[in-house]
């Protein structure tokens, strides 16, 4: 090796040790004891909106049980994780029932926003529009990894309905039940 090649490698590696890396947002739990910061989920999902546009964590813990639930996902990142309880943060499948009535996620985005979720069961959610489980509008990228969309119906996309994407689903990895996705 040339002589002054390695101590440029070490400085640049040393640069690149100081520079900041990507933004990461804040975490956020939803439950009853310890390390919870929020009671409910739409409490936490809007205080991870208003923390900035870094992608913030929301994770749901098993210590509360959710039901009749119509929340609202508007203009962020987020990263929505099932796990069992908010100190171990061990994953675990969460279901989130919704009310019958409405879709259980509405998620709405303009600028390209990423929503990930991961071990969720959505299910309970009844809308005669669009979108029972989940009804995303706008230039999102969903991915579900780990979820089951499931006893949801609607007149379009008892599971999903998707209207004006990025693409059409950014990434799903779920299992469906035969309640139909629609894209738009």
């Amino acid at each position: 090796m040339p002589p002054g090649i390695f101590d440029f490698r070490v400085r640049l590696l040393a640069l690149a040790l100081l520079l900041p890396g990507p933004a990461v947002g804040d975490e956020f739990c939803v439950g009853l004891g310890p390390g919870a910061t929020h009671s409910t989920l739409q409490a936490a999902i809007d205080s991870a909106r208003f923390n900035g546009p870094e992608e913030d964590a929301v994770y749901v813990s098993l210590e509360l049980s959710y039901e009749a639930q119509q929340l609202l996902v508007t203009r962020q990142n987020l990263y929505l994780s099932g796990v069992g309880d908010c100190v171990s943060l061990a994953e675990n499948q969460v279901p989130i029932e919704g009310d019958g009535e409405n879709s259980v996620f509405t998620i709405t985005a303009i600028n390209d926003e990423t929503v990930r979720m991961r071990n969720l069961r959505i299910g309970g959610g009844g809308d005669d529009g669009t979108g029972g489980g989940i009804d995303q509008r706008g230039r999102v990228n969903l991915s579900l990894d780990a979820v089951t969309i499931a006893g949801n119906r609607s007149a379009l996309g008892g599971g999903i309905h998707v209207q004006n994407a990025l693409g059409a689903i950014g990434e799903v990895k779920a299992a469906m039940a035969a309640e139909g996705i629609v894209v738009r």
